[in-house]
């Protein structure tokens, strides 16, 4: 997940993973951080 505003980030990233279906692998609070993380877990 990448957003320049944490609760933006955190809040989705906390809650996508009670479903069951998601998980968060990442979060990154700009484009390039976003590239690094991508880049780390693929």
């Amino acid at each position: 997940m990448a957003d320049d505003e944490a609760l933006l980030r955190i809040a989705p990233a906390s809650l996508l993973p009670l479903g069951g279906e998601i998980t968060v692998l990442a979060e990154a609070e700009d484009g390039e951080a976003a590239v690094q993380a991508t880049l780390r877990h693929r």
